[in-house]
């Protein structure tokens, strides 16, 4: 059940009730898509799970990426996007190096055969048991089958840089925990919204801001 609303030339998608983005949002979607390429030294190949036409697909291609594999479960998400999103979006779901997949991204993880040097999970908070199922041990362990040796798992989950709920703080502590339990490597970029990443390999991740910087300008990517 997709539901799309506008209120002074914005756009917020809602599925099954839940709210999953908001366009434009290019804060948001540079820093999903900049944080987590960043990270990886050479990101030639990307799974993304969800919220691709939210702008996170554009940012994403501006590295230098080989490959895209776009999951979106339903394909109306895609349809409504070319209806009320910008042109821009409509060139990023037609680059030569996005595949769009409308399939359900455990089952697509469980099957494939490919590698990937990074997957992104652009999904809405893990609010129901079908979203929760993409933020669970055995969710993580599925993914780390599928990733590169130097290959990197991010997601996102709303906190707050200055207080956070009991409830929420069990959820990012538990998140954390989970990650630990089957990465070498786990690292959390703080703020509104806490940025997990989990690395198949030690000595990857890294929080120093003048290499990420480096990397950002190496690759021309432009972004505020």
């Amino acid at each position: 059940n997709l539901v799309v609303t506008e209120k002074d030339n914005t756009y917020s998608f809602f599925n099954n009730g839940l709210y999953n983005f908001t366009v434009p949002d290019k804060l948001t979607s540079e820093r999903i898509a900049h944080f987590a390429l960043l990270e990886h030294p050479q990101p030639r190949k990307v799974l993304l799970i969800g919220g691709g036409v939210s702008g996170v697909l554009k940012e994403i291609l501006k590295h230098p990426v080989e490959k895209v594999d776009y999951l979106e479960l339903d394909p109306l998400m895609i349809t409504l996007a070319k209806e009320y999103l910008y042109s821009t979006e409509e060139y990023a779901l037609d680059d030569r190096r996005v595949e769009v997949k409308n399939i359900d991204g455990r089952l697509f993880i469980r099957r494939t055969s490919s590698k990937y040097d990074l997957i992104i999970v652009n999904l809405p908070q893990p609010f129901t048991a079908q979203i929760n199922r993409f933020y669970t041990v055995e969710f993580f362990k599925a993914t780390k089958r599928i990733l590169k040796e130097k290959g990197i798992l991010f997601f996102g989950i709303t906190s707050s840089p200055n207080y956070i709920s009991e409830e929420q703080q069990n959820l990012l502590v538990s998140l954390n925990e989970s990650l630990k339990k089957v990465f070498a490597e786990v690292r959390v970029i703080p703020g509104d919204t806490n940025y997990f990443l989990g690395c198949k390999s030690k000595g990857i991740l890294t929080l120093d801001y003048q290499r990420l910087m480096e990397r950002l300008n190496e690759r021309k990517v432009k972004a505020k």
